[in-house]
């Protein structure tokens, strides 16, 4: 089953994700191009539009051509994974959170991020609280100095930053890496 793409009369869309030019070169052929891949790996066309090229993700097309979004989710789902599987059956409508989520549970991937807190993130400071000219503890981080005592994360930054003297009743400074 082809349908006309919504915005691009000269061109169709198949429910397998096969995409036509109705009129290829202006020849009135009807020719099925060729997709090319885009950096994340999804499978995409270029369409003609009073003369400007626009590229558009063929899982995207399938979907708004074939599949019913009464919810108005604004992302298509791979449910099997594979970015080059545009088939009507492997596609449905879904949030970012929805995404990830399947991104996590349904296809085992794992955010590079994930378990990188405090000390194991890449960006952490060391950040140091002083009473009285003489620290009282250390903390990976904000966010970690935060939670830890209660004392607004903000707060920390900008004395942190030389912003404001005291946060909390103390001052705070970055420790240094030498």
């Amino acid at each position: 089953m082809k349908k006309e793409i919504k915005d691009f009369p000269q061109y169709l869309i198949s429910s397998d994700g096969t995409v036509y030019s109705k009129n290829y070169h202006l020849t009135k052929q009807i020719k099925k191009l060729v997709p090319i891949k885009d950096y994340k790996g999804y499978l995409a066309v270029h369409l003609c539009k009073k003369g400007k090229q626009i590229t558009r993700h063929i899982h995207r097309l399938v979907a708004e051509a074939f599949i019913p979004n009464p919810e108005n989710k604004p992302q298509v789902n791979h449910k099997n994974g594979n970015k080059s599987d545009n088939r009507i059956i492997n596609l449905e409508w879904c949030t970012n959170q929805e995404n990830q989520k399947h991104s996590y549970r349904t296809l085992g991937n794992k955010s590079p991020m994930l378990g990188r807190i405090g000390k194991n993130h890449p960006l952490s400071k060391i950040v140091i609280q002083i009473k009285d000219n003489e620290i009282v503890t250390e903390f990976y981080g904000t966010h970690e100095a935060s939670r830890k005592t209660g004392i607004n994360q903000r707060h920390i930054c900008e004395c942190c930053n030389n912003k404001i003297k005291h946060a909390g009743g103390f001052q705070w400074k970055y420790k240094e890496i030498k």
